[in-house]
């Protein structure tokens, strides 16, 4: 919708008045006011006041944003297969520099990650017994890699008797909170996976491995049914889509072993804007540096599907009459309506308006500040960038926002 049509429609629709006598157009480049926001989200820095006088022509207020993740909850899967040993002394060798490859990209990172290996059904592992198979170890949540290098630290390889492994069962479960509860902490319920990351985070996973999977994309090495019964690769998929996450694959072997967690990342749609998987080939020995290049492909490649929501008290969003967004720049491949863009490129700038229109609250005796918080928002979930307006209604003294 475009910015004209926007304040047209308000003005004619919500006030009733000519399309030509529709009201000012202001930016961020007014004075602020003594009023403080009762909360602010990421990345807060704009508090102006604005004046919302009874009964006046409509405002539109002019934001803009940046679409780039600065805040992410990171969940690891680790093959703690026998044919690993390598790749697991690597991520042991350097605890820093695993979390640097983990964070780097990000103001504010929460890590945490759990391990797989096959299900315990013969001839699949020599682990005797005939239960589902899940991780017995899902570390705390850290914002570095020493839990998750704890964790690792713990693994006992397990020789699973073939060559494909256990990642769609035991990543469905973590994912969507199905690990056993006697093995996991009560999560809030909000949390992001039995690890309780926090929910508001942009999501992604990252599987390490040199396996290929039972139950692949195309039902590859299924295991015995009705013996084991659990997820397919679709169902993985749908689980990971449900839940806004983004699978990044780093590979340490050919063949099936890269292309099924190519599929796990075409499925989950952690694709680049160019239409390439983020997925990492590396040798066992760089399996640190196959992280840190899918998280930085991760924050720079993958578009973005935004929207934008509004919080505040009641009378602060009693005098919001409408908002959409109004430009991405660059366009490329996004789509916009009033209410999302849809596929934009990392960094781009989001534009956004909101129309203040005040029906109903009279003046008081002295000037009345009402904050409220704009926030671009990632999939619904995770808040991308937030910016606080004061909303102001001039009292009968003559007081108003300067």
């Amino acid at each position: 919708m475009a910015a004209s049509t926007l304040r047209d429609w308000v003005a004619c629709l919500t006030l009733g008045l000519a399309v030509g006598g529709c009201g000012a157009r202001t930016g961020l480049g007014l004075g602020t006011d003594g009023g403080t926001p009762d909360a602010a989200g990421p990345d807060s820095p704009a508090i102006t006041c604005i004046d919302v006088p009874h009964r006046a022509p409509p405002t539109v207020v002019s934001l803009t944003f940046q679409a780039l993740i600065r805040r992410g909850a990171v969940l690891v899967a680790v093959d703690g297969t026998g044919t690993m040993r390598q790749e697991l002394e690597a991520l042991a060798a350097d605890r820093e520099a695993l979390t640097t490859a983990l964070t780097a990209p990000l103001e504010t990172a929460e890590i945490a990650g759990f391990y797989f290996a096959d299900q315990p059904v013969r001839p699949y592992s020599t682990v005797a017994g005939g239960d589902l198979y899940l991780p017995p170890y899902v570390s705390p949540v850290r914002p570095d890699a020493n839990a998750l290098l704890d964790g690792v630290s713990t693994i006992v390889l397990v020789p699973g008797g073939d060559a494909p492994e256990g990642q769609v069962p035991a990543i469905d479960a973590v994912v969507a909170r199905e690990v056993d509860p006697a093995l996991m902490p009560a999560c809030p319920p909000d949390a992001f996976s039995s690890a309780c990351l926090p929910g508001d985070l942009a999501r992604a996973l990252i599987v390490l491995s040199d396996g290929p999977f039972h139950e692949g994309p195309m039902g590859e090495h299924p295991y015995d049914r009705p013996v084991i019964a659990g997820p397919t690769f679709g169902d993985l998929i749908g689980t990971l889509r449900t839940h806004h996450v983004r699978a990044l694959g780093v590979a340490t072997a050919e063949g099936e072993a890269t292309d099924h967690l190519v599929s796990l990342a075409r499925g989950s749609r952690a694709v680049s804007v160019a239409g390439d998987p983020v997925v990492a080939r590396v040798g066992p020995a760089d399996v640190v540096l196959g992280v840190a290049v899918v998280v930085q492909r991760w924050i720079d490649e993958i578009p973005l599907d935004v929207d934008v929501a509004l919080s505040g008290g009641t009378v602060a969003r009693s005098l919001v009459a409408a908002h959409a967004i109004v430009f991405v720049e660059p366009m490329d491949a996004a789509m916009i309506d009033a209410a999302t863009a849809l596929a934009v490129t990392p960094r781009s700038s989001i534009g956004v308006e909101v129309v203040l229109a005040n029906e109903d609250r009279l003046p008081g005796a002295t000037l009345e500040t009402f904050p409220i918080e704009v926030c671009l928002m990632l999939e619904g979930y995770a808040p991308l960038e937030c910016q606080t307006v004061i909303l102001g209604v001039p009292g009968e003294d003559g007081t108003h926002c300067e």
